[in-house]
């Protein structure tokens, strides 16, 4: 989920509504039954050169109970708030962009 983060050069900030799904191989490999769409709100604002992510996740995993394995509902929302400058594998300074889909 690539970002350009030109739009803050016209607008004081990028606002972010969408529903994420994560690969059910992804999920496997977490121990993770299913997931429905994961809800994402935020936004996105530049300070000088430093670009701020504010983002809450909301959503709902279904996970085997620890004694009889049985799938139980695990509603979790959650608020990440990063300086996008200090996660360098994301974000890209040269095109200014960001993929935010591995920070969420």
């Amino acid at each position: 989920m690539e970002i350009d983060l030109n739009i803050l050069n016209t607008k004081p900030k990028i606002v972010i509504d969408t529903k994420v799904n994560f690969p059910e191989d992804d999920l496997k490999k977490a121990g993770i039954l299913s997931m429905d769409e994961v809800i994402v709100q935020g936004e996105i604002i530049q300070d000088l050169e430093e670009y701020f992510i504010k983002l809450n996740i909301q959503g709902k995993m279904i996970l085997p109970c620890n004694l009889t394995l049985e799938p139980v509902d695990y509603p979790f929302a959650l608020e990440v708030e990063e300086n996008l400058n200090e996660i360098d594998e994301n974000f890209k300074k040269n095109k200014k962009t960001i993929d935010i889909f591995p920070i969420i």
